[in-house]
């Protein structure tokens, strides 16, 4: 490590220490603390930073890059002093002018990683369910849950931005539940825990029933819907947001009068319904930049 150590000293006075120190971090977490330890620092796999590594663009430093995103994302703006830390370096020694061009660099790096990724990886993994799928998912529900014909959940969860300028309306943004200026997201999961959809269009102002009118998923009475679901007989699940449809189911009000009847069917949604929660909580918890 005093190696390292080193070069950060080095790299630290030429402002640039945040591109070569972290690819240094990987080859020294890895080789003398294994895989594990790398998996607390990225918040990624090794298999998983090799893959990433090995999908990207021709011609751009992904090694050093795709290691600062993964990094950025896991432990957000607690970046470069979780950086210092481990090199027990003070911050003393960094004048603020540098400290901010590094901060505005790693932002810029971590966008462009961020982009590439999405063309490259973003419609292969995160598809609608085909025809098949769906049948293994309502199956799968309809097994262990006895609720047939779902083919997914539906929820919403709010993503924190920095405040947006004046032109912006930044009033929009503004999510009274959460005291904090956030998009809404709308995601649809299955029971891997994998996102079928996402969408973020919205500010954080906006209800979760406004999204979902505004989205693909939504269908005015009488439209026809096998566009998306491979039988009329199939539907998602969601919570007391959303207003129910044909193809939308969601819990009955608990006005203190339900039948014992309408007390199991909430029951059983609520087991399917949950798969959304665990997906955003999971996705949430391994990137702190969605908080």
């Amino acid at each position: 490590m005093q190696k390292t150590v080193r070069i950060w000293t080095i790299f630290a006075k030429a402002e640039f220490i945040h591109v070569e120190v972290l690819l240094q971090v990987h080859l020294e977490i890895v080789s003398e603390s294994g895989f594990a330890h790398f998996e607390i620092f990225a918040r990624a796999g090794h298999q998983v930073f090799k893959y990433l590594f090995q999908s990207g663009r021709e011609g751009v430093p992904l090694h050093k890059q795709l290691l600062m995103t993964l990094h950025f994302n896991a432990h957000e703006s607690k970046y470069l002093l979780t950086s210092l830390n481990i090199f027990k370096v003070q911050t003393k020694y960094l004048r603020c002018r540098q400290i901010w061009g590094v901060l505005i660099h790693h932002v810029r790096v971590c966008a462009h990683v961020l982009y590439v990724l999405a063309d490259e990886l973003l419609t292969k993994y995160m598809q609608w369910p085909s025809d098949a799928k769906q049948r293994e998912t309502a199956e799968f529900y309809d097994d262990k849950y006895s609720f047939p014909g779902v083919v997914g959940a539906i929820d919403g969860t709010h993503i924190q931005i920095a405040t947006p300028p004046d032109r912006f309306f930044p009033q929009d943004f503004f999510s009274i539940r959460t005291k904090k200026f956030t998009m809404n997201c709308q995601i649809t999961a299955v029971q891997d825990l994998r996102f079928s959809s996402v969408d973020v269009r919205h500010p954080g102002k906006d209800h979760d029933a406004h999204e979902f009118r505004a989205s693909d998923l939504w269908f005015e009475s009488g439209e026809r819907v096998e566009s998306v679901f491979a039988s009329a007989d199939f539907h998602i699940v969601g919570d007391a947001a959303y207003p129910i449809k044909s193809y939308l189911l969601k819990l009955y009000r608990d006005i203190g009068c339900s039948t014992p009847g309408q007390w199991a069917f909430n029951h059983r949604l609520s087991c399917v319904q949950v798969v959304s929660e665990r997906a955003i909580g999971w996705w949430k918890g391994k990137l702190m930049t969605t908080h």
